[in-house]
């Protein structure tokens, strides 16, 4: 089992549910669970925006992730993030 956390800044109008979809669906047997643990909006975030941070759980069945394998699977994660909902990654 593998946690990584991601923070986006999303425009207002995307609901905390709405990322927690389209992350799940993009691999439904690896990506076991993703919460939301933050949502902020105000200073050094601009104004109609917020960050959304989520922690992601991934958990193979029949293999251990290499560290290969969890870079392939966080970028297919921030490109389907920023292209469905134009957000950018926080660091």
């Amino acid at each position: 089992k593998v946690i990584r956390d991601f923070a986006f800044v999303v425009e207002d109008k995307y609901s905390s549910g709405e990322i927690i979809n389209l992350v799940k669906n993009i691999d439904k047997e690896l990506i076991k669970t993703v919460k939301i643990f933050d949502i902020y909006q105000g200073e050094n975030i601009e104004s109609g925006k917020k960050s959304i941070a989520f922690s992601i759980t991934l958990e193979p069945k029949d293999k251990t992730l290499s560290e290969e394998d969890i870079e392939q699977i966080s970028k297919k994660i921030i490109f389907a993030v920023q292209s469905k909902t134009a957000a950018t990654l926080r660091s």
